[in-house]
């Protein structure tokens, strides 16, 4: 599963809390999650992802995986992502 961001989502910092939105519904980030739509670049897959996440963050890649996958899904549901 290799998630890409969509064209018209758009990233935003506001009084130093960082959102996405496609201009319909608003995501607040905290910092794994803006970690994760850094990654997003549609070449690394979720468990790329959730291996750099695992080593910034020194937790156990398994316990990150699902969180990871989750959230991307929550992201594909909103039309942010995109996943191939």
């Amino acid at each position: 599963m290799i998630p890409e961001k969509n064209l018209f989502a758009r990233f935003r910092v506001i009084n130093g809390n960082y959102y996405i939105t496609d201009g319909k519904q608003v995501f607040q980030l905290d910092e794994v999650g803006l970690k994760i739509w850094e990654l997003v670049d549609g070449t690394n897959d979720v468990e790329e992802i959730s291996e750099q996440i695992s080593e910034q963050f020194s937790v156990k890649k398994e316990m990150v995986l699902e969180d990871t996958h989750e959230f991307i899904t929550q992201l594909n549901k909103a039309n942010l992502v995109k996943i191939s």
